[in-house]
């Protein structure tokens, strides 16, 4: 799966919660764009960015889709523990 086709529910259908680990989401979309440490956990984040234009009159308005995927994961285990999808069109 790559990114830009996920959505919340695909993304937890394969990566199950408490069985994941770090290795399993780095085997399916490599190394991280961003990891961060929030409390007694890490989290990665992974982006997507499509851009198009569209022609409005005389003007290109630049539209398309963007997707951020955040992997919660306990920090001393490296268990999956949360997924976040956020996406946006425009």
């Amino acid at each position: 799966m790559k990114l830009e086709d996920a959505t919340q529910e695909s993304l937890v259908d394969q990566f199950k919660l408490e069985v994941t680990t770090r290795d399993d989401v780095v085997g399916q979309f490599g190394p991280p764009d961003k990891k961060i440490t929030a409390g007694s956990m890490e989290v990665w984040t992974y982006s997507y960015k499509s851009t198009a234009y569209v022609i409005v009159g005389f003007a290109s308005v630049p539209t398309g889709t963007s997707k951020s995927a955040n992997f919660y994961f306990d920090e001393k285990t490296g268990v999956l523990k949360k997924i976040e999808l956020e996406a946006h069109r425009g």
